[in-house]
Protein backbone atom coordinates (compact mmCIF):
# COMPACT_ATOMS: atom_id res chain seq x y z
CA UNK A 1 0.00 0.00 0.00
CA UNK A 2 2.44 2.09 0.78
CA UNK A 3 4.38 1.73 -2.64
CA UNK A 4 1.44 2.62 -4.53
CA UNK A 5 1.29 5.77 -2.58
CA UNK A 6 4.94 6.44 -3.16
CA UNK A 7 4.81 5.55 -6.83
CA UNK A 8 1.49 8.00 -6.99
CA UNK A 9 3.61 10.73 -4.93
CA UNK A 10 6.33 10.91 -6.85
CA UNK A 11 4.66 10.22 -10.30
CA UNK A 12 4.61 13.85 -11.57
CA UNK A 13 8.06 14.39 -10.56
CA UNK A 14 9.80 15.95 -13.92
CA UNK A 15 6.73 15.96 -16.03
CA UNK A 16 4.35 18.52 -14.85
CA UNK A 17 3.66 21.54 -17.41
CA UNK A 18 4.37 25.03 -16.82
CA UNK A 19 0.95 26.51 -15.58
CA UNK A 20 -0.54 29.44 -14.17
CA UNK A 21 -3.53 28.88 -11.21
CA UNK A 22 -5.36 31.56 -9.38
CA UNK A 23 -4.93 31.84 -5.31
CA UNK A 24 -7.29 33.50 -2.99
CA UNK A 25 -5.58 34.18 0.26
CA UNK A 26 -7.63 34.82 3.80
CA UNK A 27 -4.80 35.78 6.77
CA UNK A 28 -5.95 35.42 10.34
CA UNK A 29 -4.40 35.89 13.19
CA UNK A 30 -5.03 35.28 16.81
CA UNK A 31 -3.59 35.28 20.96
CA UNK A 32 -1.76 31.81 21.54
CA UNK A 33 -3.53 32.37 25.03
CA UNK A 34 -7.11 32.25 22.76
CA UNK A 35 -6.48 30.16 20.03
CA UNK A 36 -10.00 29.57 18.68
CA UNK A 37 -10.39 33.29 18.17
CA UNK A 38 -8.93 34.37 14.99
CA UNK A 39 -9.63 38.13 13.59
CA UNK A 40 -9.57 38.40 9.64
CA UNK A 41 -6.17 40.38 8.69
CA UNK A 42 -6.97 40.86 4.84
CA UNK A 43 -7.64 38.73 1.85
CA UNK A 44 -5.58 38.91 -0.90
CA UNK A 45 -5.93 37.11 -4.54
CA UNK A 46 -2.97 35.95 -6.52
CA UNK A 47 -1.91 34.58 -9.85
CA UNK A 48 0.49 31.74 -9.06
CA UNK A 49 2.88 30.44 -12.19
CA UNK A 50 5.01 27.35 -11.90
CA UNK A 51 7.10 28.19 -15.18
CA UNK A 52 10.69 26.42 -15.35
CA UNK A 53 10.62 24.61 -12.20
CA UNK A 54 10.17 28.07 -10.44
CA UNK A 55 6.86 29.41 -8.38
CA UNK A 56 5.91 32.86 -8.84
CA UNK A 57 3.35 35.10 -7.59
CA UNK A 58 1.74 37.96 -9.07
CA UNK A 59 -0.47 40.22 -6.57
CA UNK A 60 -3.93 41.30 -7.85
CA UNK A 61 -6.10 42.29 -5.16
CA UNK A 62 -6.13 43.20 -1.67
CA UNK A 63 -9.89 42.75 0.44
CA UNK A 64 -11.81 43.02 -3.34
CA UNK A 65 -9.51 45.93 -4.40
CA UNK A 66 -7.16 46.17 -7.50
CA UNK A 67 -3.70 46.87 -6.00
CA UNK A 68 0.26 48.09 -7.46
CA UNK A 69 1.40 45.92 -4.64
CA UNK A 70 3.90 43.64 -5.25
CA UNK A 71 3.92 40.26 -3.99
CA UNK A 72 7.49 40.77 -2.54
CA UNK A 73 5.95 44.14 -0.78
CA UNK A 74 3.43 42.17 1.60
CA UNK A 75 3.91 42.54 5.30
CA UNK A 76 2.60 39.37 7.20
CA UNK A 77 2.92 36.11 6.41
CA UNK A 78 3.34 34.36 3.02
CA UNK A 79 3.35 30.59 1.68
CA UNK A 80 6.11 31.40 -0.60
CA UNK A 81 6.90 27.93 -2.38
CA UNK A 82 3.98 26.01 -0.60
CA UNK A 83 2.83 24.87 -3.76
CA UNK A 84 6.00 23.77 -5.44
CA UNK A 85 6.87 22.05 -1.96
CA UNK A 86 3.76 19.63 -2.00
CA UNK A 87 2.89 18.99 -5.65
CA UNK A 88 5.65 16.44 -5.40
CA UNK A 89 6.44 15.40 -1.85
CA UNK A 90 9.64 14.02 -2.34
CA UNK A 91 10.63 15.45 1.02
CA UNK A 92 8.60 12.86 2.12
CA UNK A 93 8.62 9.80 -0.30
CA UNK A 94 12.19 10.39 -1.78
CA UNK A 95 14.19 7.39 -1.63
CA UNK A 96 17.48 9.10 0.01
CA UNK A 97 14.60 10.74 2.89
CA UNK A 98 15.04 7.26 5.22
CA UNK A 99 11.49 8.87 6.12
CA UNK A 100 9.38 6.48 8.83
CA UNK A 101 6.29 5.32 8.21
CA UNK A 102 2.99 4.24 10.80
CA UNK A 103 -0.35 2.39 10.08
CA UNK A 104 -2.82 4.71 11.93
CA UNK A 105 -5.51 3.79 11.02
CA UNK A 106 -9.06 3.85 8.05
CA UNK A 107 -11.12 6.74 7.82
CA UNK A 108 -14.07 8.17 5.36
CA UNK A 109 -13.56 11.35 3.40
CA UNK A 110 -16.51 12.55 2.11
CA UNK A 111 -17.51 8.77 1.60
CA UNK A 112 -14.48 7.53 0.31
CA UNK A 113 -12.65 5.07 2.38
CA UNK A 114 -8.92 6.15 3.15
CA UNK A 115 -6.16 4.79 4.71
CA UNK A 116 -4.29 7.21 7.27
CA UNK A 117 -0.71 6.67 7.97
CA UNK A 118 1.77 8.62 10.35
CA UNK A 119 5.34 9.60 8.79
CA UNK A 120 8.31 11.35 10.43
CA UNK A 121 11.40 12.85 8.63
CA UNK A 122 14.26 13.26 9.89
CA UNK A 123 16.25 17.32 9.78
CA UNK A 124 17.01 17.10 6.19
CA UNK A 125 15.12 20.10 4.47
CA UNK A 126 17.09 23.69 4.29
CA UNK A 127 14.51 26.40 4.47
CA UNK A 128 15.18 30.11 5.12
CA UNK A 129 11.89 30.89 7.30
CA UNK A 130 12.64 35.00 7.42
CA UNK A 131 12.39 36.73 3.66
CA UNK A 132 14.34 39.55 4.70
CA UNK A 133 17.49 37.41 6.98
CA UNK A 134 19.48 35.21 4.78
CA UNK A 135 19.93 32.31 7.45
CA UNK A 136 18.71 29.19 7.13
CA UNK A 137 17.92 26.12 9.07
CA UNK A 138 17.93 22.24 8.58
CA UNK A 139 14.45 20.97 9.83
CA UNK A 140 12.47 17.43 9.44
CA UNK A 141 8.29 16.84 9.61
CA UNK A 142 6.10 14.79 11.05
CA UNK A 143 2.44 14.23 10.18
CA UNK A 144 -0.51 12.40 8.78
CA UNK A 145 -0.76 11.06 5.25
CA UNK A 146 -4.78 10.07 3.87
CA UNK A 147 -4.57 8.28 0.64
CA UNK A 148 -6.44 6.04 -1.83
CA UNK A 149 -5.57 2.49 -0.94
CA UNK A 150 -6.11 1.03 -4.22
CA UNK A 151 -4.49 4.01 -6.29
CA UNK A 152 -2.07 5.55 -4.04
CA UNK A 153 -3.88 9.08 -4.83
CA UNK A 154 -3.42 11.58 -1.83
CA UNK A 155 -6.18 12.95 -1.11
CA UNK A 156 -5.11 14.83 2.55
CA UNK A 157 -1.88 16.00 3.93
CA UNK A 158 -0.84 17.18 7.59
CA UNK A 159 2.47 18.37 8.37
CA UNK A 160 4.24 19.93 11.45
CA UNK A 161 7.52 20.85 11.26
CA UNK A 162 10.23 19.83 13.35
CA UNK A 163 12.94 22.36 13.82
CA UNK A 164 15.73 23.40 15.85
CA UNK A 165 15.57 25.95 19.19
CA UNK A 166 16.88 28.65 17.75
CA UNK A 167 13.95 28.58 14.57
CA UNK A 168 12.13 31.82 14.76
CA UNK A 169 8.94 30.57 14.97
CA UNK A 170 7.64 28.45 18.23
CA UNK A 171 5.46 26.11 15.58
CA UNK A 172 4.94 25.96 11.82
CA UNK A 173 2.09 23.83 10.75
CA UNK A 174 0.44 23.27 7.48
CA UNK A 175 -2.52 20.74 5.71
CA UNK A 176 -2.77 20.42 2.13
CA UNK A 177 -6.31 18.59 0.24
CA UNK A 178 -5.73 17.37 -3.12
CA UNK A 179 -8.47 17.36 -6.11
CA UNK A 180 -8.09 16.21 -9.69
CA UNK A 181 -7.44 19.40 -12.18
CA UNK A 182 -7.65 19.45 -15.45
CA UNK A 183 -4.58 21.62 -17.46
CA UNK A 184 -4.62 21.28 -21.20
CA UNK A 185 -6.64 18.55 -21.33
CA UNK A 186 -4.82 16.53 -19.31
CA UNK A 187 -6.05 15.59 -15.10
CA UNK A 188 -3.32 15.92 -12.50
CA UNK A 189 -4.01 15.50 -9.00
CA UNK A 190 -2.62 18.58 -7.54
CA UNK A 191 -3.53 20.74 -4.28
CA UNK A 192 -6.92 22.59 -4.33
CA UNK A 193 -7.09 24.17 -0.18
CA UNK A 194 -4.37 24.32 2.03
CA UNK A 195 -4.21 25.85 5.68
CA UNK A 196 -0.99 26.77 7.51
CA UNK A 197 0.13 28.62 10.85
CA UNK A 198 2.92 29.48 12.68
CA UNK A 199 3.39 31.14 16.21
CA UNK A 200 5.94 33.13 17.16
CA UNK A 201 5.59 33.73 20.86
CA UNK A 202 2.53 34.50 21.82
CA UNK A 203 1.25 35.46 18.09
CA UNK A 204 -0.48 32.81 15.76
CA UNK A 205 -1.07 33.39 12.04
CA UNK A 206 -2.95 31.73 9.72
CA UNK A 207 -3.48 31.60 5.91
CA UNK A 208 -6.36 30.19 4.13
CA UNK A 209 -5.97 29.52 0.53
CA UNK A 210 -7.82 28.06 -2.16
CA UNK A 211 -5.99 27.33 -5.48
CA UNK A 212 -8.28 27.56 -8.84
CA UNK A 213 -8.27 28.27 -12.60
CA UNK A 214 -5.79 26.36 -13.57
CA UNK A 215 -4.51 26.54 -16.58
CA UNK A 216 -1.16 25.70 -19.00
CA UNK A 217 1.22 28.50 -19.50
CA UNK A 218 1.17 29.70 -22.94
CA UNK A 219 3.77 31.64 -24.58
CA UNK A 220 0.83 35.18 -24.32
CA UNK A 221 1.17 35.21 -20.32
CA UNK A 222 3.35 37.28 -18.66
CA UNK A 223 4.95 35.92 -15.44
CA UNK A 224 7.68 38.17 -13.71
CA UNK A 225 9.70 36.17 -11.41
CA UNK A 226 10.92 37.67 -8.17
CA UNK A 227 13.27 37.13 -5.28
CA UNK A 228 13.33 33.23 -5.28
CA UNK A 229 10.89 31.45 -2.69
CA UNK A 230 12.43 30.98 0.36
Amino acid sequence: MLARITQGALRYQGELPDFLCEERITRSEANAKTPDRWKQIDTLEEELGFVGGRETHTLLSINGKPTRVSHEDLDGMRSDGLLQFVMVPAWIFGPRVNGRFDWSRWELREGRRVAVFSFQVPPSILTHPLANQSQSFLVGYHGLIYADAASGDMVRLEAHMDAPKDFPFQEDAFEIDYGQVEIAGKRFLLPVSSLGWVREGKDLTRNEIGFGAYRKYGADASVTFGNPAK
